[in-house]
């Protein structure tokens, strides 16, 4: 389905276990649109993400992931692009809750390859502001100096009472 579609490119990086067995799956099913990158160093992501259309995280079905927000997801609200979100709980909450993208159950694929073309069909604008409700929602919720802030003034509160 996302196969014959050009336009889309979908960039791996990084490495790790499962490398070695998803570059044999490229090849072995002809994936002309999947490219792995390999390990990038961590200074060069935020040009990366700038260069992304959108911004892709997958989690495995697994209820501690399920429960916890990867520091992955801040960086990619932050960068302020549209993110598709493959998992289950949290995660996916957040994208929903921030308007940030679109999400799908964690393993299901043709719910993600429905995602991935609902968003590439979406307008440009369209795609703008849910990058825009994306950068919205980390300076809201995860902004580090806003929090530490914030944790100051509930510690002199409870010095001062």
């Amino acid at each position: 389905m996302v196969q014959n579609v050009q336009n889309i490119r979908f960039y791996l990086i990084g490495s790790g276990s499962m490398a070695e067995a998803i570059s044999k799956s490229i090849s072995e099913n002809k994936l002309a649109n999947v490219v792995m990158i390999g390990r990038v160093s961590p200074d060069k992501m935020a040009s990366i993400y700038a260069s992304s259309s959108v911004l892709l995280m997958s989690l495995r079905d697994d209820p501690a992931l399920s429960a916890t927000i990867p520091s992955k997801l801040q960086s990619y609200l932050a960068a302020g692009k549209p993110i598709i979100v493959s998992s289950n709980g949290e995660s996916a909450n957040i994208i929903g809750k921030a308007n940030a993208g679109l999400s799908c159950p964690a393993g299901d694929a043709p719910a993600l390859a429905k995602a991935v073309l609902r968003l590439y069909e979406m307008q440009p604008a369209e795609r703008a502001r849910l990058g825009m409700n994306g950068r919205k929602y980390f300076m809201d919720n995860f902004y580090l100096p806003d929090r530490v802030a914030e944790l100051v003034a509930h510690f002199n509160d409870i010095a001062l009472n």
